[in-house]
C-alpha cells in the first residue's frame, strides 16, 4: 500500500516565509483523556425565620423613608423657609416689644434639620437695653410631632458660654429640660429683663419643669442653679443711689411636687467673706395656687448687708430694726399671698 505524503504549507510572515506547519485539519483528531469532574456540593442555605423577615422588611422600609426625606429636604428652597422661620420668630418676640436681628442664618442638616443664627441681637423695650449671642440654633422634634405633640430644642452659645433647652407640648401639657454652663448673665439679659437692674455674672444650671405652665399647681420639676461673680452695677433704682454690689456666689435648689416649691438651698454669698456685700440664706416652701398671685409664701430669711450697703439706704436700720440679731444680721418670716406677703421680724411663726 502506498503512503500518501501531505505537502507541507508556509504562512508568511511579515519578511518572509515562517517555518513550515503540518495541516492536520483533513487529519485524524487527536483527543485526550481528562479525568471526570465531580460536580461541587452546594451547601443548603436554612430558610429565614419570620422574626428575620420582618425585621429586614422594616430596616428596607426605614432606609426608603429617610432617603426620601433627605431628599427632599435637600430640594427644598433654603431662602423662603429662612423668611418664614424668622417671622414666626419675630411674631412670637413682639407681645414682650422684644425684636431680633441676626447677621446671617443658614439651615443645617446633620442630626435632624435646625435653624442657625449668627450673631443675633435682642432688643428690649427701654430702658431695657440688648442682648448680644454669638449663635443660636433652633430645631423642631419630628419624633415629637409623629406623637401628636409640638416640640424643639434650642441652643445659646455665647463665648465659652452655652444654654440649651428642650420643650415638649401637647394640648396644655408642657416639658420643659434645660441645661447652662458659664453663661453671662449680662448677655441673656435676665437682670435686665427681669428685674431692671444691670448687672453681670456666670450662670451654670439644670433643671426640668412640666405642667399646664398656666397653672402653678400642676407643675412637676426641679432646678439646681449656680451662680458665680455676680455683680450688681452703681445705679440708681426707685430713687435711691445703689452702690456697686458684689456677690462671690451663689446657689439654689429647688423642688417641685404636689403643687409645693421647696427651697432646698437658697444661699446668695460666701459664709465669713468679708467682700460679699450681700449674705443671705432662705428657707422654707412655695404652695402654689392655680395662678401666681394666688400662690402663698412661708419663707424664713436671714440675711446681712455690708457696711457700704448700709451706708448707701440709712434708713435700713430704721425699717428693719425690729429684726436685727445682735451680730448685726437680719431675720425676717415671709408668711401669705406672693404678692402681698406679711413679713414678720425675728422668725416669730417660722416653721
Amino acid at each position: 500500500m502506498t503512503d500518501s505524503i501531505v505537502p507541507e504549507k508556509y504562512n508568511d510572515g511579515p519578511t518572509g516565509p515562517s517555518a513550515p506547519t503540518a495541516d492536520v485539519s483533513d487529519g485524524p483528531t487527536l483527543q485526550t483523556s481528562r479525568p471526570s469532574e465531580t460536580p461541587t456540593e452546594v451547601a443548603s442555605t436554612p430558610p429565614l425565620s419570620k422574626r428575620t423577615r420582618l425585621l429586614r422588611r422594616v430596616g428596607w422600609s426605614f432606609l426608603a423613608v429617610f432617603c426620601l426625606i433627605l431628599f427632599t429636604v435637600f430640594k427644598l428652597p433654603q431662602d423662603p423657609i429662612r423668611n418664614l422661620i424668622q417671622a414666626q420668630i419675630s411674631n412670637a418676640l413682639a407681645p414682650q416689644g422684644i425684636t431680633f436681628t441676626a447677621a446671617k442664618s443658614h439651615l443645617s442638616f446633620g442630626w435632624g434639620v435646625s435653624y442657625v443664627m449668627d450673631n443675633v441681637t435682642l432688643n428690649f423695650p427701654p430702658p431695657q437695653g440688648s442682648a448680644h449671642f454669638d449663635k443660636i440654633a433652633v430645631s423642631p422634634s419630628i419624633i415629637s410631632s409623629l406623637f401628636g405633640s409640638m416640640g424643639g430644642s434650642a441652643w445659646i452659645y455665647q463665648g465659652d458660654g452655652r444654654l440649651s433647652a428642650s420643650v415638649s407640648m401637647k394640648k396644655t401639657n408642657t416639658s420643659i429640660t434645660f441645661s447652662s454652663k458659664k453663661m453671662e448673665l449680662a448677655s441673656l439679659g435676665v437682670l435686665q429683663t427681669f428685674a431692671g437692674i444691670s448687672g453681670s455674672g456666670v450662670l451654670n444650671a439644670e433643671g426640668s419643669l412640666s405642667g399646664d405652665l398656666s397653672v402653678p399647681s400642676t407643675w412637676e420639676g426641679k432646678a439646681n442653679i449656680d451662680l458665680r461673680k455676680v455683680a450688681i452695677d452703681a445705679q440708681s433704682i426707685a430713687g435711691f443711689n445703689l452702690p456697686r454690689t458684689a456677690i462671690s456666689e451663689g446657689n439654689i435648689d429647688v423642688d417641685i411636687s404636689k403643687g409645693k416649691a421647696t427651697l432646698k438651698t437658697f444661699r446668695l454669698g460666701k459664709t465669713g467673706k468679708s467682700d460679699d456685700d450681700i449674705q443671705a440664706d432662705l428657707t422654707g416652701d412655695i404652695l402654689l395656687g392655680k395662678s401666681m398671685d394666688a400662690s402663698t409664701l412661708n419663707l424664713k430669711a436671714h440675711f446681712s448687708l455690708s457696711t457700704g450697703l448700709l451706708k448707701a439706704f440709712p434708713l435700713i436700720d430704721a425699717l428693719l430694726g425690729a429684726g436685727k440679731q445682735p451680730d448685726g444680721s437680719f431675720v425676717y418670716t415671709l408668711a401669705g399671698p406672693l404678692d402681698s406677703p406679711v413679713p414678720t421680724p425675728g422668725g416669730a411663726g417660722a416653721k
